[in-house]
């Protein structure tokens, strides 16, 4: 089974166009879908869905905090031997999840969808691509990726150090892949498609998080420079 986990927080509309594509993509396929909710002030409940779907309500409500806690949290629901992290708003255009398949091959592979942005159309995550902070060479996010619970367990999880703050968690987790041997692989025919989407965050916290992320790593990018 294929276990996508995603973390939640007031999207509710782009919640159901995410999980619409899903639906539409992936109705026969061996797959649940995992969703923390982080204290929304609505809770997300009642979802019916025709794929096998299991919400997990945390604590709330609250403002919004990192998502590092509810991706733990919904992996640790997480009853298949392959996870899939997302974000509730990614739309699937097409069926990626078997072409991604096919590149899990090995217990330390990672592999990553690419994806663009749904209005402007520019890149988001694909081969080659430059980000503003260093990921480990080869690697992108998680707008659609997959890999072996037994990588997971290996690498950790996510950081909760990032909790008080605003991103950088993903960066993290890259480095986190990295440090125990993580097999990035980037599939270039296998695309999904963000709508941009806006939380207010409390103040300073993404100067907090980007300290956080150069305390943590700037040593082993000055090693691999």
């Amino acid at each position: 089974m294929i276990s996508v986990c995603m973390p939640y927080y007031d999207r509710f509309e782009a919640f159901c166009y995410g999980l619409a594509s899903l639906e539409s993509n992936y109705y026969a396929e061996n797959l649940e879908i995992v969703v923390a909710d982080d204290g929304s002030p609505e809770p997300l409940t009642d979802v019916r869905s025709i794929l096998d779907i299991h919400v997990i309500n945390m604590a709330g409500p609250k403002p919004p905090k990192n998502p590092c806690v509810p991706i733990n949290i919904a992996v640790a629901h997480a009853s298949g031997d392959i996870i899939a992290l997302t974000n509730p708003e990614i739309i699937h255009k097409e069926p990626v999840i078997r072409t991604l398949l096919a590149h899990l091959r090995h217990v330390d592979d990672y592999v990553i969808a690419c994806c663009r942005n749904q209005h402007t159309g520019r890149w988001l995550v694909k081969p080659g691509l430059e980000y503003e902070h260093p990921v480990p060479k080869g690697a992108g996010f998680h707008f659609f990726a997959m890999l072996h619970r037994e990588l997971w367990h290996k690498a950790g999880g996510f950081d909760h150090e990032y909790r008080d703050g605003q991103g950088f968690e993903d960066n993290d987790w890259l480095w986190r892949l990295h440090m125990v041997g993580a097999r990035f692989k980037i599939v270039e025919d296998a695309v999904v498609y963000h709508p941009p989407s806006r939380t207010n965050w409390p103040k300073g916290g993404l100067a907090r998080n980007r300290e956080l992320l150069r305390r943590n790593w700037g040593m082993v990018w000055n090693q691999l420079s």
